[in-house]
């Protein structure tokens, strides 16, 4: 396809039951199917799902298809971001489906703004056709149409960060090739750290007051009920801490302030994840085993030891109160990992090692004194112990 405006990337994974509502949201786009490249990966599917994509491959010239083995969603916005060719990428899950202008609004405010990213409001979906908008829609206090965002220290682009999720908006393929930014794989709430370093690389983002993205919550809600809730547990932290990384070798080290404020305000507070993981709760809950309690314990430590003054600045008095709670817990958590874990290693390497001290030098003794004096000098120090 010749020079397509949008290349969106619709990662497949056993959607057959909403994978034909989906296609055909995209397929029906107002911006047409000449400016529309939809790549869909198929990720391994088990059911249906290649059969409805060949089906409608075969009758759209503008669908490209790649089939691979089960990678992962990570994996799969990866790949196909490599075989994308269009200005610009976005990205579509298979189990959500699109307004028919979503891409057409989204383009045109990104032309008119001269924007890297667009961003518009997205609709959760529960129980049939009930709806309700809760993404952005605090941004638009005055009922504006759109606002364009350069400032990071803006109220409204702290408040914009909050929302990683990668669906709701248009970025250019560019600006995410010259800096090389990748989803991770393997890892669930793998959204931050792409999102995260593009809205802090951007100069200016333009976010529209429209829904242009409707999200299927009871589908996802069911999945992750029966996915490895340890893992989903476990890689909020892998996440941040890997987000944290890509911030400071994207040389964004003035803005580590911003994802502090961001952990605190709210990837933290969502389902109690810090509190479950400092005061302990997590380890029977999630079944962790020591080495996975300490490994993720000492990332939540370490975010909270490190916590940019800048970003206690910009939190409001319930913030500050649960930022000062969470320090207390951290201190907590460190004593007793010293005394009742860290520390009972600790304890049995020192003692093992003052005993093989204790041990070289009594044959040094023994060697240059003999063994009579040795045992005299030996039981005179016990003596005086």
């Amino acid at each position: 396809m010749n020079n397509p405006l949008i290349s969106t990337i619709v990662p497949v994974y056993n959607s057959e039951k909403y994978l034909t509502k989906c296609l055909k949201s995209v397929i029906n786009q107002t911006l047409g199917n000449d400016k529309l490249e939809i790549i869909i990966v198929n990720d391994g599917s088990t059911d249906n799902s290649l059969q409805i994509i060949n089906r409608f491959k075969d009758e759209h010239t503008n669908i490209i298809l790649i089939d691979q083995k089960n990678m992962g969603l990570g994996a799969a916005r990866n790949n196909g971001m490599k075989a994308a060719t269009g200005e610009y990428i976005a990205f579509l899950d298979s189990d959500d489906y699109l307004p028919e202008d979503a891409y057409e609004k989204l383009l045109n405010a990104a032309n008119e703004s001269g924007a890297e990213i667009a961003v518009g409001k997205l609709s959760y979906i529960f129980e049939g056709d009930i709806k309700w908008v809760t993404r952005l829609e605090e941004l638009f206090v005055n009922n504006e149409r759109s606002i364009l965002i350069e400032d990071k220290t803006d109220k409204r682009f702290l408040e914009l960060i909050r929302h990683c999720h990668v669906v709701h908006k248009i970025c250019k393929r560019s600006f995410i090739l010259e800096r090389n930014i990748l989803f991770p794989e393997n890892l669930f709430h793998e959204d931050i750290p792409f999102t995260t370093p593009l809205y802090l690389l951007a100069r200016n983002i333009i976010v529209i007051n429209d829904v242009v993205y409707y999200y299927y919550l009871q589908e996802k809600s069911i999945l992750r009920n029966v996915i490895n809730k340890k893992k989903l547990y476990i890689d909020i932290f892998k996440i941040l801490e890997i987000t944290y990384n890509v911030i400071n070798q994207q040389g964004l080290g003035e803005y580590k302030y911003i994802l502090d404020l961001t952990a605190i305000n709210s990837y933290f507070p969502q389902n109690d994840r810090i509190e479950e993981c400092l005061s302990r709760i997590c380890i029977k809950e999630y079944e962790l085993t020591w080495d996975e309690f300490i490994y993720i314990s000492s990332i939540a430590s370490n975010i909270i030891d490190n916590v940019d003054q800048k970003a206690i600045l910009h939190m409001d008095a319930q913030n500050v109160r649960y930022y000062k709670r969470l320090c207390k817990l951290v201190r907590t958590n460190r004593k007793r990992n010293y005394n009742n874990g860290v520390g009972a290693s600790y304890k049995l390497n020192r003692s093992i090692y003052i005993l093989k001290r204790k041990a070289f030098s009594g044959l040094r003794c023994i060697r240059n004194n003999g063994l009579r004096y040795t045992i005299k000098l030996a039981c005179d120090m016990v003596k005086k112990n």
